[in-house]
C-alpha cells in the first residue's frame, strides 16, 4: 500500500469509529475542510507533518497511535539498527522540534554520521539539512517515511518516543 492510501485509510478508519465527519475532524484539528478532504481523498500527494500531528490533536491520539497500524508497517524491519533509548525529552515541544531531535538520535545511536544519510535514504543532504538548521519548518510524511525506510525502522518506531508523545497540540 503506497503512503497516500495508507494515510487516507488511515484517517477514515479513525474518523469512522468516533463517528466525526470531514468537517467534524477539520473543526476539532484547525485544519481547513478543504485539506482534511484532499488528504482522506488521496488528493494530497504528500501532507505535512504537522498537518498529520494537527490531525491526531483533533482525534486526541499520539502520531505513534496514527502510525501504529498494518497500513504502515508493509516493509520489512531491519532489526540491526537498534533502537535508541529515549529518556532525554527535549525542552522545546513542537512537532519540528521533535522531529530534528529524532533523526539527530536515530543517527547517534546507529553511529551514522550525517553525511552517510542521505546514502542510506535517498533524502537529499540540502533536504536534511534544511529539516535540521530550521530552513524547513514543516517536513513532508514522504521524507519521514524515506528517512524510516533507510534506516529499516517503522514510522511507529520512529514517532514512538517520550518528544513526540509530550508533545502539546499544535493549535490551542
Amino acid at each position: 500500500m503506497d503512503m497516500i492510501k495508507a494515510v487516507s485509510d488511515r484517517l477514515s478508519e479513525l474518523c469512522k469509529e468516533r463517528s466525526i465527519t470531514v468537517n467534524r475532524l477539520a473543526n476539532l484539528s484547525a485544519v481547513p475542510p478543504s485539506t482534511v478532504k484532499n488528504i482522506i481523498y488521496g488528493l494530497s500527494k504528500n501532507p505535512k507533518i504537522i498537518t498529520i500531528k494537527m490531525l491526531c490533536d483533533g482525534l486526541e491520539i499520539t502520531l505513534a497511535k496514527f502510525f501504529d497500524t498494518p497500513y504502515f508497517n508493509s516493509y520489512p524491519k531491519n532489526d540491526s539498527i537498534k533502537k535508541p533509548e529515549t529518556n532525554n525529552v527535549i525542552s522545546d515541544s513542537n512537532t519540528l522540534a521533535a522531529v530534528k531531535c529524532r533523526i539527530l538520535q536515530l543517527c547517534e545511536s546507529n553511529h551514522i554520521p550525517m553525511y552517510k544519510l542521505e546514502e542510506l535514504t535517498g533524502v537529499p543532504t540540502v533536504t536534511i539539512n534544511n529539516i535540521l538548521y530550521g530552513k524547513s519548518m514543516n517536513p513532508k510524511l514522504n521524507t519521514i517515511k524515506q528517512i524510516c525506510d533507510g534506516l529499516g525502522i517503522t514510522l511507529n518506531e520512529f514517532f514512538d518516543t517520550d518528544e513526540f508523545n509530550n508533545l502539546e497540540q499544535e493549535i490551542k
